[in-house]
């Protein structure tokens, strides 16, 4: 048996892209899942949102832009490509590319469109912020857009 000391260690970038892989994919055969069993998608999406919801309650109040960071952050951590981050008096936009994977993809049976599902797992988190939200798809970008809402 060798010790842990021997073993080599990996390269922090390569775990890191193992890391992105691995969350993506289960995004995707969650999906692919849910799918399969005639499940709603978008039911499951919402209760992701409504389930995690709470765990943002510390920026509540906060610049809409740091929200956008975070949710920026949770883009770059499945391998998505942050294009742009921009931010003006209570509303920020995120453009986004590289979802879905395309090489993941190929191994479920899913389309862009069902994969696009995934960005209305905010929608419950914002709207526990008291923050709008928004997303659509422009060919290969996503834009994000968030913003406080009037009275707030």
């Amino acid at each position: 048996m060798s010790d842990a000391a021997d073993a080599p260690l990996l390269p922090p970038e390569e775990i890191c892209a193992q890391a992105q892989g691995n969350a993506a994919a289960w995004i995707l055969t969650m999906i692919a899942y849910l799918k399969e069993r005639g499940g709603a998608v978008e039911d499951g999406v919402a209760f992701h949102g409504r389930s995690f919801a709470p765990a943002w309650e510390g920026l509540r109040g906060h610049p809409v832009e740091e929200v956008a960071q975070l949710v920026a952050l949770n883009t770059l951590s499945v391998g998505n490509t942050l294009r742009s981050l921009s931010s003006e008096d209570g509303r920020a936009e995120l453009l986004v590319e590289g979802w879905p994977d395309e090489e993941l993809m190929s191994f479920l049976p899913l389309d862009r469109d069902e994969c696009d599902q995934i960005w209305d797992t905010y929608r419950p988190i914002m709207e526990h912020l008291g923050l709008s939200y928004a997303w659509q798809r422009q060919d290969d970008v996503v834009r994000i857009t968030f913003e406080q809402q009037s009275g707030r």
